[in-house]
């Protein structure tokens, strides 16, 4: 009975120790195991690195390079003006955020004194400050000093663009399954509509199912 007694207290102990979690605690985005890469999800890596890639394509491309040297002969040495410009997410993940790819982009670009990046316009899904309209106001404001108000014909217009697009293809043969996510990056001058810059990138994932489906 006693013998009997202690194996199941064992084998109770046993369970409780398994089922104990850890508690939070730093780690290094770029070292993701892959096991927390699910097939249709997004780590914080695969942004970053669909991010190194696309910034590494943009400074090395002569087409948009051509572009940027071009566009400064015509504006007395002055870089282009752009924005962070919508980024569909055409996957069935509702939870991919685009902006954790463009934010990075925009700052690398800005940083390697490529192009001035606006905060005043932008596309859907990605972040304004209104306050640039909100200062634009107070030449009405009764308390506000007269010779510190800009005036509401101030804003300036980007004419260049950074959209995309995501897009993922499952292939399943037997319980082997392939799940490729691509990055569709376009860089568009808004004066033409040509787009001087375009970039895809995949990111794929690859499993086998259990005979139980799961």
């Amino acid at each position: 009975m006693n013998k009997f007694w202690n194996l199941t207290m064992a084998g109770i102990g046993m369970l409780g120790l398994a089922g104990c979690g850890s508690g939070p605690e730093r780690f290094d985005p770029r070292d993701n195991p892959a096991r927390l890469r699910a097939m249709g999800a997004l780590a914080a890596a695969d942004y970053q690195e669909a991010a190194a890639v696309a910034i590494n394509a943009l400074m090395g491309s002569p087409v948009f390079n051509r572009y940027l040297q071009e566009y400064q002969a015509d504006h007395g040495g002055r870089k282009p003006l752009m924005m962070l410009s919508t980024v569909r997410n055409s996957t069935d993940n509702e939870h991919i955020d685009t902006r954790f790819m463009t934010e990075r982009i925009s700052e690398d670009l800005l940083n390697g004194d490529k192009v001035r990046l606006t905060s005043a316009f932008a596309g859907s899904g990605q972040d304004v400050d209104d306050a640039n309209i909100m200062i634009r106001q107070q030449d009405v404001n009764e308390y506000a000093d007269k010779k510190t108000t800009i005036g509401r014909d101030s804003l300036e217009v980007p004419l260049l663009g950074l959209s995309g697009n995501i897009i993922t293809q499952t292939d399943q043969v037997g319980r082997d399954r392939n799940y490729s996510i691509f990055f569709v990056l376009t860089m568009t001058d808004y004066r033409t509509g040509e787009v001087v810059w375009k970039h895809t990138q995949e990111l794929g994932r690859r499993d086998t199912q259990s005979w139980f489906g799961f």
